[in-house]
């Protein structure tokens, strides 16, 4: 599932094996949890490292959603290109987000966020449902993570996790993640993160240890700093047979004049520390890098793999291109894809598009992409108007249920049509966020709906079949 609250810098900038591993540290870095931290790219971490003055402070709400945002997502749609149009593409995320309430603030001042949000989330024919909470810090102590079941129609409990911090100061601490058993009903413990502090708050050692009737060491991380800048992170796994921590990933980090992240150097343990991999970024200003070079060593040298350029109008990113070391043929760069951004009055971001280089120049491709977002907004403490009123219809075609799901409504109208303009159905409800009607009694055939509030519509065509 792509959750995506904010900026996708998209592809994978390193090898799977390596970016699971700087994800995890990034993720520990910054006292993410580990579903939080799987929804960055190695560049969203750094960025997010970088703003978060290095580990000083969790800066959990910024991450979620920037606190002086006059708006809030409350949909993500997905597009590929057909060869003439975009088109919704059935076979990719589109996600809903709701809110248990308003938020308090004005724009550009600090806003209070929600202490429920919830995504929901299509991809294809199969739904997903992520809730989280939040306590009066703006800290994710909760997720709950559930699955339609096509069958029934009815929500699926699959993984819950607590995250746990330190008050005041809101320090992560670690998390406990545990899965659903349907054949006991009951949640079973599956694994678990312990982060200790040194003296100065920052991350010294992160434990973590998994489920096997009792808790048994899994991985342990240990932090090393000069001064208040990280300087590495080794990691280490437990050996069962031996029952002894062996070591297994180190990264080295280096910074530059404004004491943002310029060099990640990451090695593997073989009789010694021996180079991987290094990432460079060069910047233009505090937290703002206009490239990114990776590398690989090869026993003697560093090689190139991949260089990424970063164009900036200030602090908004307009474009991302991804540039591969040519090794085959003739050991140059060769322009791959880019992506350009939009954005609305309130400086968010509203589409990513996905190009495709030739030698005559960017074009959008069969089966380039392109990402929607939509925003609520949000002056002072009510809700007040939406710049685009997003619903899900699921499933489609449908048999005997059928849901619509949109962002939470004080006053909501659904009505269901047949192609003559005849109402079969029709539901008025307050303070929810999604509606279910029986179809199963309804004569096959092409549908028409409509979600109206007070001052958005929305329509669209459901399928009923048997």
């Amino acid at each position: 599932m792509k959750i995506k609250l904010l900026l996708l810098l998209s592809l994978l900038h390193v090898s799977v094996f390596a970016q699971f591993h700087q994800k995890d540290v990034w993720g520990k870095l910054l006292r993410l949890s580990p579903a939080k931290a799987a929804s960055y790219s190695v560049s969203d971490l750094v960025k997010a490292y970088n703003a978060a003055k290095h580990g000083s402070k969790s800066n959990n709400s910024s991450l979620r959603n920037s606190s002086a945002a006059p708006a809030r997502v409350i949909a993500e749609s997905y597009y590929h290109y057909n060869g003439s149009v975009f088109v919704p593409d059935p076979g990719a995320d589109s996600v809903l987000y709701s809110y248990s309430g308003s938020r308090g603030g004005t724009p550009l001042t600090a806003i209070q966020f929600d202490t429920e949000v919830t995504q929901c989330t299509q991809t294809g024919t199969d739904y997903s449902m992520y809730q989280q909470t939040y306590d009066a810090g703006n800290n994710n102590i909760y997720q709950l993570l559930q699955y339609r079941d096509s069958i029934s129609n009815v929500w699926v409990n699959s993984t819950q996790q607590y995250n746990y911090y330190m008050l005041p100061g809101s320090y992560y601490l670690g998390y406990l993640e545990q899965v659903w058993n349907p054949s006991t009903t009951n949640w079973q413990n599956v694994q678990k993160d312990s982060i200790y502090l040194n003296s100065a708050n920052n991350d010294s050692v992160a434990l973590t240890m998994t489920w096997n009737t009792s808790w048994t060491n899994n991985t342990k991380y240990l932090y090393y700093y000069n001064g208040p800048l990280m300087d590495s992170a080794v990691v280490y796994d437990w050996d069962t047979t031996a029952s002894t921590w062996s070591p297994t990933a180190k990264y080295l980090y280096g910074y530059d004049m404004w004491d943002n992240i310029d060099t990640i150097i990451t090695q593997y343990s073989d009789s010694g520390w021996v180079n991987s991999q290094r990432e460079t970024f060069v910047y233009i200003s505090n937290g703002i890098y206009t490239s990114e070079l990776l590398e690989s060593y090869t026993g003697t040298t560093w090689a190139n793999q991949y260089q990424f350029l970063y164009n900036y109008t200030g602090t908004h990113l307009l474009s991302e291109i991804q540039i591969p070391w040519n090794i085959a043929s003739s050991f140059t760069w060769d322009t791959l894809s880019k992506y350009e951004f939009t954005y609305n009055s309130d400086s968010l971001p509203t589409m990513q598009t996905d190009y495709t280089w030739s030698p005559s120049g960017w074009y959008i491709a069969t089966d380039n992409f392109q990402y929607n977002y939509y925003y609520q907004s949000t002056t002072g403490t009510q809700q007040v108007s939406y710049t685009a009123f997003s619903v899900s219809a699921f499933p489609n075609p449908a048999t005997r249920t059928v849901t619509f799901a949109y962002p939470k409504q004080n006053s909501i109208n659904i009505g269901l049509k047949d192609v003559t303009g005849r109402t079969v159905a029709f539901q008025q409800l307050q303070n929810s966020a999604s509606a279910t009607f029986d179809v199963g009694q309804l004569p096959p055939g092409l549908y028409l709906y409509d979600v109206t509030t007070g001052t958005e519509k929305q329509s669209g065509k459901i399928v009923i079949g048997k």
